[in-house]
């Protein structure tokens, strides 16, 4: 009895970029449900070890890409098969696929709950977290396509010395003026004046939730490699509506912390106008990371949480991720 299982999943991002992020073995794998490790042989060729059912598997992977196609197949005391077509829908992508799994029939017994349990999150990961994959994806590919300053084949163009500056004519030396007794005197009284200056009081600090402490400056999300394995290894846990202001988000996410009493993890808060993507991490009890990226530019740790805590009203979707300590 061989296992096989077919999917069909929407998402908003582009197909370009879903074929590029699928056919990546680094990027895409560790996203997997079922995986554990990872050998990297060449870009499109690893070995995986795989935990399915409680046992695990080490397979020996291998993927090509056609067109609008991945097939990814893997080998060793299983045989795993996927298929990934991508199709533009709409101003986003489909993603239907079918997945294959040979094992001899008491093993694929076993191994079938597996199969579809992993089918689901692979789901949910493409909906929810493949778009913030995408947003990491793209910055980094920024990041790497920047030009050399030096480019090979290509010569330098001279740089000529300045022409040297004609001669200023010595200028007479300024007279010396002595300044006059009073002057001293008032000079002598202004540190008195500073003093007796009103103080002006230092503004009130912004409400802090209770349940969650927070760093002086928590920028820990401003590491797109953070972040990015942040996404990749998370696990979609809740997702709820939202309509908060500032102050009420960051006690709700505190709220949530305090509900679920994970030891990390990482919230999310999408507006529904898209001005506002806020991002933020726990780490057993202390906010080590708030991040808005708005519509013209990114804010880290207290610039963010300053600009979060002034908003009057916020309406959209929160998303709440539990994370492995080893991707923070």
């Amino acid at each position: 009895m061989v296992i096989e299982r077919s999917f069909e999943v929407v998402t908003v991002v582009p197909p370009e970029d879903v074929l590029e992020i699928l056919s990546d073995l680094e990027l895409s794998i560790p996203m997997w449900s079922i995986y554990e490790s990872m050998e990297l042989i060449s870009d499109n060729e690893a070995y995986v070890t795989l935990r399915i059912s409680g046992s695990t598997y080490r397979l020996r992977l291998r993927l090509r890409r056609e067109r609008n196609r991945i097939v990814i197949e893997g080998t060793g005391p299983i045989t795993l098969t996927i298929v990934i077509n991508v199709e533009r829908r709409g101003a986003g992508t489909i993603i239907s696929g079918k997945v294959t799994v040979k094992a001899g029939f008491f093993r694929e017994r076993i191994l079938a709950p597996g199969i579809a349990a992993f089918i689901d999150d692979t789901k949910n990961k493409v909906m929810f977290q493949l778009p913030m994959i995408a947003e990491v994806y793209k910055e980094r590919k920024k990041i790497l396509e920047k030009p050399r300053e030096k480019v090979e084949g290509v010569k330098k163009p001279e740089v000529k010395a300045p022409a040297p500056q004609p001669k200023q004519p010595p200028q007479p030396a300024e007279r010396e003026v002595k300044p006059r007794p009073e002057e001293i005197r008032g000079y002598e009284e202004a540190p008195k004046k500073v003093e007796e200056r009103e103080e002006v009081p230092a503004p009130k600090p912004a409400k802090v939730p209770t349940r969650v402490n927070i760093i002086a400056n928590p920028d820990k999300l401003g590491d797109e490699l953070v972040l990015g394995m942040i996404l990749l290894k998370s696990e979609l846990i809740d997702t709820t509506k939202v309509s908060l202001s500032g102050e009420e988000v960051l006690n709700q996410v505190s709220r949530k912390y305090s509900d679920l009493k994970e030891d990390v993890l990482y919230i999310n808060i999408r507006s529904s106008d898209g001005k506002i993507n806020m991002k933020f991490l726990i780490e057993k009890g202390v906010l080590t990371g708030v991040r808005a990226d708005l519509q013209d530019r990114v804010l880290n740790g207290k610039e963010a949480l300053e600009h979060i805590m002034s908003l009057p009203k916020v309406e959209g979707r929160m998303y709440i991720f539990k994370v492995p300590p080893s991707a923070v």
